[in-house]
């Protein structure tokens, strides 16, 4: 996703949480032909075969002292961005075989998620994290499977976003680095030889964080948080997605954005949840330019946010 994407995805901060950086306003970039064809061509076979959901959302908190992830406003996160990107993957003539979320906060660097705790809500009591990944409440993998998801993951958050709109620029397929029995087996515990992922990180830091943090150099305040947005300032609130379709059969990633948005005061976790029409259009931008967005959708009316420093990743 290019710069402007990011930005528009920052429209709605005056919503909340997942969903107040997802639904946006501003027209889609210009893709070249090439790339349109790719995505038009890849989503009828898309629809002709199935595919599966997997979803995963990290809420954390940086405090001056002991900072925190918040599991159970990940689940639920988690939970409203299945609903909403299944819907709309329906919608595209996509049968969804299956829904996974099975970890929390794995996009977090195992060493430093571990030096964090965890509450249920904010002012909750901090518990501490012991073991990585955490796991979203009741969808225990056996271990097999838990090991390749995770190496799943890990490898596609490594890749770079898919190029579309450079002029000289085909989309091509991206190898994905598994090997052959890991795709099989990932065929058989998702359903589906397709399998689309959705990964939404949001960082909220405390104002006394961000005081204390401001003084520090840009050397100093980067990669602190590791994970697929790991050049986050650690003084800033920020919100982050990245969206993936992978052939798991021939081992490859057809398609990849990833984007963020970084201002003070974007992200508050006591607002409410958000309303389903704000789920329903950050659905449909995260899925754009694979699907381009519906023009009676470009429009939704938002509360505008702070002024936000966008980057694409």
């Amino acid at each position: 996703m290019m710069m402007k994407d990011a930005g528009r995805l920052a429209m709605a901060a005056g919503a909340a949480s997942v969903w107040m950086v997802l639904a946006g306003c501003a027209a889609a970039p210009t893709l070249t032909p090439q790339a349109r064809n790719h995505y038009d061509q890849t989503q009828q076979q898309v629809a002709q075969a199935g595919a599966a959901l997997l979803v995963e959302t990290c809420l954390y908190r940086l405090e001056v002292g002991t900072s925190h992830v918040y599991p159970a406003l990940s689940e639920a996160g988690a939970t409203r961005l299945v609903q909403a990107v299944s819907k709309t993957l329906t919608e595209k003539g996509v049968k969804v075989v299956s829904t996974h979320t099975p970890f929390v906060c794995s996009v977090l660097e195992p060493d430093y998620l571990q030096t964090l705790t965890q509450v249920d809500k904010p002012g909750g009591e901090q518990k501490p994290i012991t073991s990585y990944p955490l796991k979203n409440t009741g969808t225990a993998l056996p271990a097999d499977q838990e090991t390749t998801t995770l190496g799943l993951l890990k490898k596609l958050r490594a890749l770079a976003p898919t190029r579309d709109v450079a002029a000289d620029t085909e989309v091509k397929a991206m190898a994905l680095d598994i090997t052959p029995e890991e795709a099989s087996a990932l065929v058989r515990q998702f359903g589906a030889p397709y399998l689309w992922v959705v990964d939404i990180q949001e960082q909220d830091v405390s104002m006394g964080r961000s005081i204390s943090m401001v003084a520090l150099t840009s050397t100093l305040t980067l990669g602190l948080t590791g994970g697929a947005f790991a050049s986050w300032s650690t003084n800033e609130d920020a919100v982050g997605n990245m969206v993936a379709l992978i052939d798991l059969t021939r081992r490859e990633v057809l398609w990849k954005k990833q984007s963020s948005a970084v201002a003070r005061g974007l992200v508050d976790f006591e607002r409410p949840v958000g309303t389903e029409e704000q789920a329903r259009v950050g659905a449909a931008v995260l899925l754009q330019p694979f699907y381009p967005l519906p023009v009676a959708e470009t429009t939704p009316a938002t509360t505008p946010p702070p002024a936000a420093t966008t980057a694409a990743k």
